[in-house]
């Protein structure tokens, strides 16, 4: 199975948020989905498979399943339509942290990646405040990305580039419970 590596939200490698892209020619188990998403160990892993004129595709997101998403090219960028979430501020339980096994602060310490699921929660917050849809976000980290958002009703549009790492060949195949 081919998989592609790329970073989103940016034109550079290195910056963005990377993502594994994989191509079965069918779809393959969720177990499996899972166990490929586990050992790319990156936070995202879309499957696509063709269906027609269109692309089925599934998104694996830190080993659970984010739901159907959309994507298609618009204006040399990838955008997504995303649902909107409203922001809540929920404090942040010792049982939490124990279950997820870090405090806030320390989870910034290790990931740096562009979040374009975040957006879904401040882009309703902002068209809000400022009476507008459309905005462009930077996201100012070391790895950095740069994220085209418009809100319309419950939805959000997250648009942006991507710069292609890697290709790859996957040799997996279902595990036989016969062995």
């Amino acid at each position: 199975m081919k998989c592609y590596i790329a970073d989103a939200f940016t034109d550079t490698v290195f910056k963005g948020n990377p993502a594994a892209v994989c191509l079965p020619e069918q779809w393959i188990p969720d177990e499996l989905m899972q166990n490929i998403a586990r050992e790319n160990n990156l936070s995202e892993t879309a499957f696509t498979v063709t269906k027609g004129d269109a692309y089925e595709l599934r998104w694996i997101s830190f080993l659970t399943k984010s739901g159907e998403l959309t994507v298609r090219k618009k204006d040399g960028r990838y955008e997504l339509d995303m649902p909107s979430y409203p922001l809540h501020r929920i404090p942040v339980t010792e049982e939490m942290a124990a279950a997820v096994g870090f405090m806030p602060a320390e989870a910034w310490l290790v990931r740096d990646l562009v979040c374009g699921s975040g957006h879904c929660h401040v882009i309703p917050m902002w068209t809000e405040k400022l009476k507008r849809q459309d905005f462009r976000a930077l996201q100012a980290s070391e790895r950095s990305g740069i994220l085209y958002c418009r809100f319309s009703g419950d939805r959000v549009f997250i648009a942006g580039e991507a710069a292609l790492y890697s290709v790859a060949e996957l040799y997996v195949q279902e595990r036989r419970d016969d062995l």
